[in-house]
C-alpha cells in the first residue's frame, strides 16, 4: 500500500535540517544565520537597468519548472511540474514584526461581519440551580474511595469557588446583549491560563446554552493574551513563560460540522473548478468560486490585509470548502505553516498567524484567526535575491539531500514539487521573541508518496490531504528555513 504524506496550511511540513548556499551542495551545509549579513547582503544594489525591471524579469524567474531526478541508490523519485509565482508588486523587502493582540477595531468590525444582524448575549452567570448540581458532583467526587490525594485537593478547591460563586448566582439565566467590547479578565492561579490577564469577548445568540455546553446558534469569542512575553516562576523556582497567543473564533452551530469526525473525511486540495465533481459541488452547496468569494469579501468589507491561498474539499456528512488564508505585506503573501517557535521554557511561545475559515451554501460558518502580528517599519524595501537559477539549483540538491536518508529505509520514495512561491517568511529577531524579520523565501510545494518496506509504519492514513511545504529558502542568501526554529 502507498501511503501520501502533506497536509494544507495548518499541517505543513517541518523541515529539520538548515543550510547554507553553495552551487551543488551535497550534504546539508550548517552555517552561523548572521541576520546582520543577511541584512546587509540585501542590500547590495543591481545595475540600474535590471533594478527598473519587473521581480521575475530581474531574478530571471522561470514560469514553470519540469525535471525528474531519480537516485536510485537512495530510492528516491523527485519530480518537478509546477507553476512559479510571484507577487504583484515591484519589491520585496525585509519588514519588522511583534506580536500582537486585536483592536478593538478589528474585533468589532470582524463580530459585526460575522454576526450579521443577529443579537448575540454575554455568556449568562450560573444558576443557583446550575451550581447546586455542580455542587453535588463535587460532593459526589470527594465521597469516591479511590480519589487521590491530588484529585482531591483540586476538587475541594472547585467546590468552595463554587459555594463563594452560589451567594451572588442569579436564579434564572440572564440575557444580556453583547455589543462586541473587549473586556479585562484576569484568571485565577492553577487554571489553564495560571492567574494570566486577557482582553476578552464572548458572545452567544442563545446564551442558555453556556449553562448546559449543548452548543447552538452563533458564537463569537475573542481572548488578547496581555502578559505574552511575561515570565511565570513555578512553585520551585523555575521561570517559563505561557504558551499561548491571542485569538478570535466564530462558530456557526446550526451549519457545523464537528471535529471529532473532522479528520476521518476524505481531503482534497483544490486549485480550480475542474477540481470538482458536479456531485461535489451540490453536496457543499455552493461552488469553489463562489466560497473563495466569500473569504475575500470578508477581508473586504474588515479592511482586512489577507487573502486566500490555499482550498481544501472536505467530504464530510455535510461537505464544505476549508480556506487557508494569508497575510500581506507590501503585495506579498506570508507563508501559511508551522505552528510557532518558543515555548520549551527559554524563550515565550509565539505561534505562526494563521486564519482559517470554512464555507458551504450556508455561509461562512467557522472561522479562526490565531496570534495576530503587528506589523512594523521595513529593514529593507528592496531586497536584493539570488537569481532564480541559483535557488533553482540549490533546492534539487537539498530535496534530495533532505529526503533521500528516509528514502532509503523505504522501498521506494517519490517527491513531487507542485507549485514554486516567492512569499514571506518570519524569522527570529530575538531570542526572548518580542520580535521577528519577515524574509523573502522561495516555497517549494508539494506531496511526498511513500511505499513503505514496512507497512503502516509510522506513515499517516490515506485520506487524500493536498500538498504541503516541502523546502523553504531564504531567497536573499539560499540558506533553507527551519519553521521549528524560526531561522
Amino acid at each position: 500500500m502507498k501511503k501520501t504524506i502533506g497536509a494544507i496550511g495548518t499541517m505543513l511540513l517541518v523541515i529539520s535540517l538548515f543550510a547554507g548556499c553553495q552551487a551543488t551542495p551535497q550534504q546539508p551545509i550548517v552555517i552561523q544565520k548572521d541576520t546582520e549579513q543577511m541584512i546587509e547582503k540585501a542590500r547590495e544594489t543591481l545595475p540600474p537597468e535590471q533594478e527598473k525591471l519587473p521581480l521575475a524579469q530581474r531574478y530571471a524567474v522561470k514560469e514553470h519548472l519540469t525535471k525528474q531526478i531519480e537516485r536510485e541508490t537512495a530510492r528516491l523519485l523527485i519530480e518537478v511540474d509546477a507553476d512559479v509565482c510571484v507577487p504583484g508588486t515591484d519589491a520585496v523587502g525585509i519588514t519588522h514584526v511583534v506580536p500582537a493582540n486585536f483592536s478593538q477595531e478589528t474585533v468589532s468590525a470582524f463580530f459585526h461581519a460575522l454576526c450579521g444582524d443577529t443579537i448575540m448575549y454575554k455568556p449568562s452567570l450560573m444558576t443557583k440551580a446550575w451550581i447546586e448540581q455542580a455542587i453535588l458532583r463535587c460532593e459526589a467526587e470527594l465521597a469516591r474511595e479511590d480519589i487521590t490525594e491530588g484529585d482531591k485537593a483540586q476538587v475541594e478547591h472547585t467546590l468552595e469557588a463554587y459555594k463563594k460563586q452560589y451567594i451572588t448566582a442569579p436564579e434564572r439565566a440572564q440575557k444580556e446583549i453583547c455589543d462586541g467590547l473587549l473586556y479585562p479578565y484576569t484568571f485565577e492561579k492553577g487554571d489553564f491560563y495560571n492567574g494570566c490577564t486577557q482582553e476578552m469577548v464572548i458572545a452567544y445568540e442563545i446564551p442558555e446554552s453556556t449553562l448546559t455546553y449543548a452548543n447552538t446558534g452563533k458564537v463569537f469569542q475573542v481572548y488578547n493574551n496581555l502578559e505574552q512575553p511575561v515570565v511565570i516562576e513555578d512553585n520551585n523556582g523555575k521561570k517559563y513563560y505561557r504558551s499561548y497567543s491571542a485569538h478570535m473564533e466564530y462558530n456557526d452551530f446550526d451549519y457545523y460540522v464537528g471535529w471529532d469526525s473532522y479528520w476521518e473525511h476524505a481531503r482534497k486540495s483544490v486549485k480550480n473548478a475542474e477540481d470538482l465533481t458536479a456531485d461535489e459541488v451540490s453536496a457543499a452547496g455552493i461552488t469553489l468560486e463562489e466560497a473563495v468569494a466569500l473569504g475575500e469579501t470578508l477581508f473586504t468589507k474588515t479592511q482586512s490585509p489577507f487573502s486566500v491561498q490555499y482550498v481544501t474539499y472536505v467530504a464530510s456528512e455535510e461537505p464544505f470548502y476549508e480556506l487557508t488564508c494569508s497575510r500581506q505585506v507590501n503585495g506579498a503573501n506570508l507563508i501559511v505553516g508551522g505552528e510557532g517557535v518558543g515555548g520549551d521554557g527559554l524563550s515565550p511561545y509565539w505561534a505562526y498567524e494563521w486564519i482559517v475559515m470554512c464555507v458551504n451554501g450556508n455561509g461562512i460558518f467557522y472561522f479562526y484567526w490565531y496570534s495576530p502580528y503587528e506589523i512594523r517599519e521595513d529593514e529593507v524595501e528592496n531586497a536584493t535575491l539570488l537569481r532564480f537559477e541559483e535557488i533553482e539549483n540549490i533546492a534539487y540538491n537539498m530535496i534530495a539531500t533532505i529526503y533521500g536518508p528516509g528514502a532509503s529505509k523505504e522501498n521506494y520514495t517519490t517527491v513531487r514539487v507542485e507549485k514554486v512561491s516567492l512569499e514571506l517568511a518570519r524569522l527570529k529577531h530575538s531570542e526572548n521573541n518580542s520580535e521577528a524579520l519577515l524574509v523573502p523565501v522561495w516555497c517549494f510545494y508539494g506531496s511526498r508518496q511513500v511505499d513503505e518496506a514496512v507497512k503502516n509504519e509510522g506513515m499517516w492514513s490515506d485520506w487524500e490531504s493536498g500538498y504541503s511545504s516541502l523546502l523553504v529558502l531564504n531567497a536573499i542568501d539560499g540558506s533553507v528555513i527551519d519553521l521549528e526554529k524560526g531561522y
